[in-house]
């Protein structure tokens, strides 16, 4: 039982993963919280990535044929970057959710 519930979540849910560290990367791009919001959005725009927002918070997605994968949220405190969040990617295959699964219990 505790594998099938583990392999339904992770199939799913998308996983996130939240900055405890001072760095960490949303596409190619390596983010450092206290960075200054110009030049993450200068960084942001060499790469040709999507920004869009909601207020102060900021989601990052890359073009990919007619849609948009969704690739990490930011979001700056007096215009330093003060959170990162990012998305992790899980290639399914039908062995990979079950090693997965064994390894997390």
């Amino acid at each position: 039982m505790k594998i099938f519930l583990s392999t339904m979540i992770l199939l799913f849910f998308p996983i996130y993963c939240f900055a405890y560290e001072n760095t960490m990367v949303i596409g190619n791009i390596e983010l450092r919280l206290g960075m200054p919001k110009d030049k993450v959005f200068d960084m942001f725009t060499k790469n040709n990535y999507h920004v869009s927002s909601t207020g102060e918070t900021y989601f990052i997605s890359q073009k990919k044929d007619d849609l948009y994968d969704y690739l990490g949220t930011v979001e700056f405190k007096n215009n330093k970057l003060s959170f990162i969040s990012t998305r992790w990617y899980y290639t399914h295959t039908d062995s990979g959710s079950f090693e997965l699964a064994e390894k997390i219990f």
